[in-house]
């Protein structure tokens, strides 16, 4: 649904919310460039979509307890208990079924993704000389519209970080990413998971050198 002019320029916002705080867990905005360059391939999707839960987990609990209020008490409480690699899967599932699945917002979706490429907003190199394209908010506004403007709002910063993967793998990469690696659901209709399902504390705002070297890319 439209948003008012006041909840457009709140979820623009959420570009760089979302950024510099990847830039900030990743030591830089140079690392963070490089991290996005990749996440049009598989890998460095997969990478991305780690971190992506990571923030939700952390930097972005609040966002995420927004998002997951459009569940049902179930599920809500079965993904608080989940550690952030599965929380990706979650915010991944939460936006392939409300762009995927919806034919007609797929398609204003993949208008919006083109329109952002032809204005040179993918990045190629490490570098963040395009994230101020208009083009780009153009993007994560069109992808807010699949929800109600206090929730689009709300979860900004999220809606962010699936704007800028989505440049850069298209809708049919996320889509199919996705679909295969982290849509997957157990016959309980619960997420799979291979983490401990026991319930966690909230992740500190910071991670270890050691955690941090658990998601290096390979170097081209």
């Amino acid at each position: 649904m439209p948003l008012s002019k006041a909840e457009t320029k709140q979820v623009t916002e959420g570009i760089e919310r979302f950024y510099s705080e990847l830039g900030r867990i990743e030591g830089g905005q140079y690392r963070a460039a490089e991290i996005l360059s990749r996440a049009g391939e598989e890998t460095g999707f997969h990478i991305y979509a780690d971190l992506l839960g990571e923030l939700a987990k952390s930097s972005f609990d609040d966002p995420l307890d927004s998002l997951m209020s459009l569940d049902d008490q179930p599920e809500r409480i079965a993904v608080q208990a989940l550690g952030h690699k599965s929380i990706g899967r979650y915010v991944l599932m939460a936006f392939h079924k409300r762009i995927c699945g919806d034919p007609s917002k797929a398609k204003q979706v993949r208008k919006a993704i083109a329109e952002a490429v032809s204005q040179g907003v993918k990045i190629t190199t490490p570098t963040v000389d395009h994230l101020g394209h208009g083009a780009a908010t153009v993007l994560a506004v069109t992808i807010a519209t699949v929800f109600s403007g206090p929730i689009a709002v709300a979860i900004a910063p999220l809606i962010g970080g699936i704007a800028l993967l989505l440049i850069q793998s298209g809708l049919d990469g996320f889509c199919a990413w996705a679909a295969a690696e982290y849509i997957s659901k157990a016959p309980s209709g619960k997420l799979t998971t291979s983490e401990n399902s026991k319930p966690q504390k909230k992740r500190a705002r910071s991670r270890s050198a050691a955690s941090r070297r658990s998601t290096v890319l390979p170097r081209k």
